[in-house]
Order: structure tokens, then sequence, then C-alpha cells
């Protein structure tokens, strides 16, 4: 189940690369900007200004109930019927199924660009390893035709799931959102023991590793909080590179679009004086560290 493939993305990995979104993830980080990423089923976003008024969508809608669209109600089926009659775009349906040899053959289109660039794919979501077989059908592909390749997780996964298919994947990107537990289990609906836990393993056996943290007003956007991530990064073995993605308040919409509350609306994008600060701090533990403002 994929919902996006991106071509030419340049913040995902090294060089010029393609990024292939696979749906579902296993936390709800309240400020997450793809929240479309979320659930592994399709799902239908509404933009009403968009809409034409023209009711090709009620005519196809299975369980529309008093002259009324099934939209965002428990009845709705998410069969998509509504948003392939909607030629206005109001109508989307998020989400969608496409077989190993579709996805290659899309991602080989920019093989020589990735070649010229040091580029490659990478694998999001959503959490990727939640669809392992899918993930390592591609991640094989892409090996037999000599393309890099990066996964982006959140690593709230089993490691026995995650070690058959590191021989496949060339950089594994990841976050640590904060170091203290309970704050992580609040803001995301599970602890970050497996996580870190992970993280150092993969160091351990000497995966190439690229660490963000998402900076969150009033979440983890005090000194001691970066410290204590950039803390941990510098105790692992070997050498990864850590970048801080300022929060940006851009998704708004699509929650809007998804029927859902966005419990984050009302943040603001860190300052550029809070973001050198917590530049500086992490810097001070002894790692490699930049801000990414162009990723969140």
């Amino acid at each position: 189940m994929i919902f996006d493939l991106q071509h030419f993305s340049l913040q995902d990995g090294e060089g010029i690369r393609t990024t292939v979104f696979l749906k579902g993830c296993n936390l709800h980080c309240f400020w997450c900007h793809n929240p479309e990423s979320q659930s592994p089923l399709p799902e239908l976003a509404f933009y009403p200004d968009r809409c034409i008024r023209c009711s090709a969508c009620l005519q196809v809608c299975p369980a529309k109930k008093d002259g009324r669209l099934a939209l965002h109600t428990q009845e709705c089926t998410r069969c998509g019927g509504c948003a392939e009659e909607c030629y206005a775009g109001a109508l989307q349906l998020m989400g969608k199924e496409m077989s190993v040899e579709d996805i290659i053959k899309d991602i080989l289109q920019d093989k020589d660009m990735y070649l010229s660039s040091g580029g490659g794919v990478t694998f999001s979501g959503g959490e990727p390893f939640m669809q392992p077989e899918l993930l390592r059908q591609l991640l094989q592909a892409c090996r037999q035709n000599g393309i890099s390749t990066a996964v982006e997780s959140a690593l709230c996964i089993p490691y026995q799931v995650l070690e058959p298919l590191l021989p496949l994947i060339d950089r594994i990107i990841c976050d640590i959102k904060t170091a203290d537990c309970d704050a992580h289990r609040r803001a995301t609906g599970q602890p970050n023991t497996l996580i870190l836990q992970n993280i150092r393993r993969l160091a351990c056996d000497g995966n190439s590793l690229l660490i963000r943290t998402p900076v969150i007003p009033g979440f983890n956007d005090a000194p001691e909080a970066i410290a204590a991530i950039a803390s941990f990064v510098a105790s692992l073995p070997g050498q990864h590179r850590y970048e801080l993605l300022p929060f940006r308040n851009l998704c708004k919409g699509k929650y809007t679009a998804l029927g859902r509350r966005f419990a984050a609306s009302d943040y603001q994008t860190p300052s550029a004086e809070t973001m050198d600060t917590l530049l500086a701090t992490a810097a001070g533990c002894g790692i490699r560290c930049r801000i990414n403002a162009a990723f969140i």
C-alpha cells in the first residue's frame, strides 16, 4: 500500500532521489506532517474549494444516506469510487495498491539521474518496515538494478524484522524525537525504549545512520532536551550525521481534508535564534550536525 511516489527528492538522502512512501505507521506523533501516512488503509480526502457541486460522487457512493456522501463516516467503505468520478479533484483517495513491478518501473525512469548525482531511492512512510515483504522485494529489485537505497524509519520495530533487510540498505534515516521515554509515549503513543535499542544495535553493527530530530515547540525545543539526544548520538560507535528539523505548520489543510483535528495547529515554527542555540548545543556534545530547514 503506497500513498505517494515523489521524484526529484533532495531531502531524503544524498543526491537526487525518488522517495516511495509506504502507508501505515505504528506511531501517532501529534505533529505528524503526513497524516495520510498513519492508517494502513486507503483514505478519502476532500478539498471543498475545488468542489463544483456536480453531484457525480453521489451517483456512485454505495453508502450514501439521505442524499449525502458517506465521506468521513463509519459507513464509508473507502472504495474510492467517488474520487474516480470527481474530475474537479475535490475528492482524492490517499493510498493505493501497487505491484513491485509497477513501482520499480517508475523508479527506473530516473536511474541515470541517480547514478550521475550519487542519489538513489528512499523508502519512507508511514513506517516502511510495517510492510516488510513488500520492502524486501523493492530493495532486492533496486540492488539488482544497481540503485542505491535508503530507508526512513521510526525504528519502533522488532530488530528481527529489520535484520534480514539490512544487507539491502545503504543508509538508514531515523528519528530520535526525545530521550525522555514518558514524554515520547505521551507524544507518539509508544515508548522510545525499542527505538534507542535499535539505533545502538545498528550503530554497533556498523550501519550508516542519519539521525534527525524534529524540533517541536514546547515538546523538545529546550537546550537540555537536545543535549540529551545529542549525548546519546555522541555515545554511538562510528560517525553518524545528525540533523535538526524545525517544525513547520504546513499540513493543517491535510488534516481538514481527512476530517481530522490537527493537535499542533496553533504551533509556530521555531525562530532562527532558537534553532541556532539548539544547533550549538548539539555541536557542543561533539557530533556532526546541521539544521535542515527544508525538510519538515
